[in-house]
């Protein structure tokens, strides 16, 4: 389907990736204050400073939910202060996310987006140049307003999460370990491709997954490592569920559907480790069966990385359970016999409970911590993922998936509508008012 280009969408584009070029982005170099570039610490209207308040007080969460030093709220104005495309970055996504909560005029954020596209052409496709944090900062930014645009747009046009690509995978290979605003900003690219990846079915760009050298093992280790572990292992389904099938070259001798079963077995068996072997306080601080009168479960987590670690989790297992090489074998063919259907029923009984146990306890997380933006997006695409598994649950419990959508996209901006729409279709709802 054609999509009809934002008006925003005739400013300058940045290019993106092709396969006879990789464009290399420099930085705006930093410098001291004392030096060429004047510090912009003080704000110069009410305007910028509601901007960049709204920023630190709401969206640097978005950002954060990795990182819990928290360099997005902590060091990124600073950084801004100095780098005026990022901090014109800040200013465009501030503006648009208002404008999807408040009255805000969206033709605010278009002008500092305009002004951040014509800070960043001059510099790119500089090669031989150092890629510079604070610029993957300015688009990490600029990708979140353009997943705030689709209901503008009407599309997706995925513009800045492929420069997130070309930033990410011309880091060194050191970023994801280096420490710093580099490693915070190094995963937080990821993690939005990796959301992109879940939503549009596809694998992980395999470029990013290279700089992900960290220690894979179920073994003691910091928070941030047992978070991109699970996240690591996300892409791995994806790319199982989503991705070309195994060289048969890399294990001669044995069958297509043997080699698939024994990487499903594998995923699946790292997915349960990494669950029993996670530190305690990554387990939530508080969990209860759906009171009277309640729908979803009560499910509390101490910190925001640790509510990430559980929404990874459990999308993996809801992955896991459609992709089963198992499952597909029991679906009944044009000849088959009762028995044959019984078994299949069976089958898709077991995963319709699977699916409805982890969609479920993603509910529960993003009510019991709605404040946090980035559980109540990863559930609500959960939930248009697995509509299908909740035909048949009574009317209570869609209406409150329902309530769930709506809710985010009231408090968080979050573009909601075309999931809604797919619901009730799904369920039968198109008929009523």
């Amino acid at each position: 389907m054609h999509c009809e280009p934002l008006e925003v969408s005739s400013f300058p584009a940045l290019p993106t990736p092709s396969t006879s070029a990789i464009f290399v982005v420099t930085a705006l170099q930093r410098t001291e204050p004392s030096q060429h570039v004047k510090s912009r610490w003080s704000l110069q209207n009410n305007e910028e400073c509601l901007l960049m308040h709204h920023y630190v007080q709401v969206l640097a969460s978005w950002f954060d939910v990795l990182d819990p030093a928290q360099h997005f709220a902590r060091v990124v104005p600073h950084r801004a202060a100095q780098c005026v495309p990022l901090q014109q970055a800040i200013f465009a996504l501030s503006a648009r996310h208002l404008s999807r909560i408040s009255d805000m005029n969206p033709y605010i954020s278009d002008q500092y987006f305009k002004r951040c596209i014509d800070l960043l052409m001059p510099v790119v496709n500089e090669t031989q140049a150092i890629i510079e944090e604070d610029i993957l900062c300015a688009m990490v930014c600029l990708r979140l307003l353009e997943e705030l645009d689709v209901p503008l747009s009407g599309c997706d046009n995925q513009r800045h999460l492929k420069g997130i690509q070309v930033l990410v995978n011309a880091q060194e290979r050191s970023a994801a370990t280096a420490g710093g605003l580099s490693q915070a900003a190094f995963w937080a690219g990821l993690h939005q491709e990796m959301f992109m990846a879940f939503i549009t079915q596809r694998p992980v760009a395999q470029a990013l997954l290279s700089h992900c050298n960290i220690d894979r093992t179920c073994s003691p280790a910091d928070d941030c490592t047992w978070v991109y572990r699970i996240m690591v292992n996300f892409a791995d389904v994806l790319t199982f569920c989503y991705g070309p099938a195994l060289d048969p070259r890399s294990s001669p001798g044995v069958n297509k559907g043997l080699r698939r079963k024994a990487q499903w077995d594998q995923l699946t068996r790292y997915t349960r480790e990494w669950h029993e072997s996670h530190p305690p306080h990554f387990s939530p601080t508080y969990s209860a069966s759906p009171a009277p009168g309640d729908i979803f479960p009560s499910i509390y987590f101490h910190l925001p990385i640790q509510v990430t670690a559980s929404l990874y989790y459990h999308v993996s297992c809801i992955l896991l359970a459609i992709h089963n090489p198992a499952l597909h074998q029991e679906l009944p063919s044009s000849s088959a016999t009762i028995l044959h259907l019984r078994t299949a029923a069976r089958a898709l009984h077991a995963l319709d409970t699977t699916v409805r146990e982890n969609v479920r306890a993603l509910c529960g997380i993003a009510l019991c911590n709605p404040w946090l933006a980035p559980a109540m997006t990863m559930t609500s695409t959960a939930l248009t993922m697995c509509g299908e598994h909740f035909c048949d649950v009574g009317r209570e419990e869609q209406d409150g998936m329902m309530w769930l959508l709506v809710k985010n996209e009231e408090k968080h901006g979050w573009p909601t509508g075309t999931a809604q729409k797919y619901l009730k279709r799904v369920w039968g709802w198109e008929g009523e008012g």
